[in-house]
């Protein structure tokens, strides 16, 4: 998973490509193992000014997870549709394990930031201790930009959701950003579109309000490893994606 965090002042003014950051890149990395094994965990980044990072690790048998860090300052920023563009930047992950085998992988990211807005947040005091006071209805906003949110919601395009392709998936994004959305809320009594959706909507800039596949109040998580492993799975596979806004338990 690659996580972009904001380490500047809180904006509460539109921030611009030349003037933002600086930016934390959390890049974890999870390990799988039969026996004990050491190695050398190197990450990167393609951005203007982006460094490597790269460190030697012993890991045990068993599930583990490394993370490294990486940084950017004044990058192109990420903005929903209508909005500006939405650049994306690829995240490259390279093992070398003590014995000579080597496995890589990457991840694309964009650089923004995402609040929901309930209190008066121009002062700062005003979220000192606190989540808001829900007194100024809700409203989204992202790269210090205050953002309408247009859009609608995303059920299974299929009865049977196997016989969808790739490019039903394109089409619908794309007719979506072309229509005007910026915002689409994934409803939790689906499935988990599959990676070409959050792919789309990283390219189109659309906003995604994901449920976790809980439907109705009668149906929320349970502690169970089935669920636990599924839960772990999603949130791990698309949380990297700069389209995901928001993650929810239960659609109702």
């Amino acid at each position: 998973m690659a996580h972009t965090f904001y380490e500047g002042a809180y904006p509460v003014a539109p921030l611009t490509d030349a003037a933002n950051g600086p930016w934390r890149v959390a890049v974890k990395v999870f390990f799988t193992s039969p026996s004990p094994v050491a190695g050398t965990l190197t990450i990167s980044g393609n951005w203007s000014g982006s460094a490597t990072a790269s460190s030697a690790v012993a890991l045990p048998a068993g599930d583990s997870d490394v993370t490294l860090n990486l940084t950017a300052l004044n990058v192109p920023l990420w903005w929903p549709n209508g909005m500006g563009a939405h650049p994306l930047f690829a995240v490259s992950v390279r093992w070398d394990a003590a014995g000579g085998d080597s496995v890589q992988d990457s991840r694309s990211v964009g650089f923004r930031t995402f609040v929901v807005v309930t209190a008066d947040d121009s002062d700062p005091s005003t979220l000192a201790g606190g989540d808001g006071s829900g007194n100024l209805t809700m409203r989204f906003r992202v790269n210090g930009g205050n953002m309408w949110a247009r859009g609608g919601n995303m059920i299974p395009m299929e009865e049977l959701e196997g016989r969808l392709s790739a490019d039903a998936y394109r089409y619908l994004v794309r007719s979506a950003a072309a229509a005007g959305f910026n915002t689409m809320r994934v409803w939790g009594g689906g499935i988990y579109p599959p990676t070409v959706f959050f792919d789309e909507c990283d390219a189109n800039g659309i906003l995604l309000y994901h449920d976790i596949m809980y439907a109705q109040g009668g149906h929320s998580p349970a502690a169970t490893p089935t669920q636990d492993a599924e839960i772990r799975h999603q949130v791990r596979r698309i949380s990297s994606h700069p389209s995901l806004a928001l993650i929810d338990f239960c659609n109702e």
